[in-house]
Order: C-alpha cells, then sequence, then structure tokens
C-alpha cells in the first residue's frame, strides 16, 4: 500500500491534474495506485474458485509508484513508457500509461492505452481490469453513460465468476459517477442493481446485509437532496440513523465473499 502523501505532494498532484477540484484530482490518483498499479490485475473470485497466486510486483511499478507519490507524473509517464519500448503488450504497462496520462488530464490519449489494454488482455480478469480503467477515465470527465458502458462489462464479469459483493461495488461506483454527473435516474437505477447484486451473495452475513441496505438508504437520500426533494430526503435520514447502528464499517469486512 502507498504511503499517505504530504500536503506538497498532494498540491503539486492538484496541479499536474489541470483540475480546479482538489476531490476529483485526489480520486484519480486513488485510481491509478489501485488499478494502474496493482501487482497482478488479477481479479477476485469467490471459493471456491481460485484467483492466480500474486507474483511479486515488478520494478518498475514499484518505481513509478513513488514517482506519483513524489507527484512526478511526466517521469512515470517516461518510465512506463520505456517499458512498453520493450514490452508493448505489457497489460501493467499499458494501464498505468494510460492511468498516468488521465492523471494529467489527458483522457483522449489516455483512452487509446486503454483501447489496447483491453484487445490484448489474455485473461477474462485482466480484460476486466481494463476496462475498469478506461470507466474511470470517463468517470474523471463526469460522463456517465460512456462509464456505464464499461462499468457494465465489468459488472457481467464478475456476474459470471458469481462474485455478487463484487457486482454491487462495481454497480455502487458506476452510480456515484452517474450521480456527480447530474444523471439521477442512472444512478438511481444502479444504486438499485447494486444492492440487489450484493443480496444475491450466498449465505450472506447480517452485517453485510446490513451493509448494502445502508447504502442503498444512503444514495436515496443523497438523490433526494439533488432534486430538492425534502420530505423524501427527511424520511430516508430518519431510516438511515435507525440502520447506521446495524450496518459495520467497510473496513471490517472483506472485500470479497469469504
Amino acid at each position: 500500500m502507498p504511503t499517505p502523501m504530504h500536503r506538497d505532494t498532494r498540491s503539486t498532484l492538484t496541479e499536474s491534474c489541470g483540475i480546479t477540484d482538489d476531490t476529483i484530482c485526489t480520486m484519480k490518483l486513488i485510481a491509478v495506485i489501485a488499478l494502474a498499479l496493482s501487482t497482478t490485475f488479477s481479479l477476485p473470485v469467490p471459493a471456491p474458485a481460485q484467483a492466480p497466486a500474486q507474483q511479486p510486483q515488478p520494478e518498475f511499478v514499484k518505481q513509478g509508484q513513488q514517482l506519483i507519490r513524489e507527484g512526478k507524473l511526466q517521469e512515470a509517464l517516461g518510465l512506463y513508457r520505456r517499458t512498453l519500448q520493450t514490452s508493448p503488450d505489457s497489460l501493467p504497462a499499458l494501464i498505468a500509461t494510460g492511468s498516468v496520462l488521465d492523471l494529467m488530464g489527458r483522457g483522449d490519449e489516455a483512452r487509446k492505452y486503454f483501447s489496447r489494454a483491453i484487445e490484448v488482455a489474455g485473461a477474462p480478469d485482466g480484460k476486466a481490469a481494463a476496462q475498469r480503467a478506461m470507466a474511470m477515465s470517463y468517470a474523471f470527465e463526469r460522463d456517465c453513460k460512456e462509464t456505464l458502458d464499461y462499468e457494465h462489462q465489468v459488472f457481467d464479469f464478475y456476474g459470471s465468476v458469481k462474485n455478487f459483493f463484487q457486482q454491487g461495488e462495481i454497480a455502487d461506483e458506476a452510480a456515484r459517477v452517474c450521480i456527480d454527473s447530474g444523471d439521477l435516474e442512472s444512478a438511481q437505477k444502479w444504486y438499485k442493481i447494486g444492492h440487489d447484486a450484493g443480496l444475491e451473495e450466498p449465505d450472506i452475513e447480517p452485517g453485510r446485509q446490513d451493509l448494502w441496505n445502508f447504502r442503498w438508504e444512503h444514495a436515496q437520500a443523497r438523490i433526494a437532496v439533488r432534486r430538492g426533494d425534502q420530505g423524501k430526503r427527511r424520511n430516508t435520514s430518519l431510516r438511515l440513523r435507525q440502520s447506521s447502528t446495524r450496518a459495520p464499517s467497510p473496513s471490517r469486512l472483506s472485500s470479497s465473499p469469504t
């Protein structure tokens, strides 16, 4: 896991993003580390299927992580591009290159690398990782429609391996993009899809069930606020307070079914 950034590093990254919205820039940094610089890009699948054993991080990934933490995006981009000169079909290098370009505000160029990553990915989990990176690229531009196109494909991948928790996570991720883009109908639709998918988990623990219900209530409250529906907001807020005593912290739940 990357170490916490100092304030001056975060400021440098915000300037490099070319975006004044510090929250959006931070989202980009999180995405570039979580998606582009992951070890194997293998997405978790539930038991009894087994995920491929993780391999040690390539040295260029470790170096790129450090450069990004320091706000040296141009240097990180150069590192990834040099890697692609010798390994043009490297999935980690393709996604990493695109993600840094995204972080620099060069989305059109970034998506060329994501498209190539989707094309060369040999395994379904690798393709899903590339598709999610593409979705996040559009998310940074608050493009709900294009984000949904790619998130839907990732959602379907998780459905194919019966990983209902991750299906819910992806649907909620897409919904958050839509609510921030102002497409409240799509946001409500995908929050509901995420809620229902998460509850499909076999032998779901009560705590996780409460978590999905809490998230659905919270989503409805956010949408009511955006619509100016104060009555529904008050009713939903009351239900949220009631359910908050039951919903566990997400950090106490594993990111995939055990």
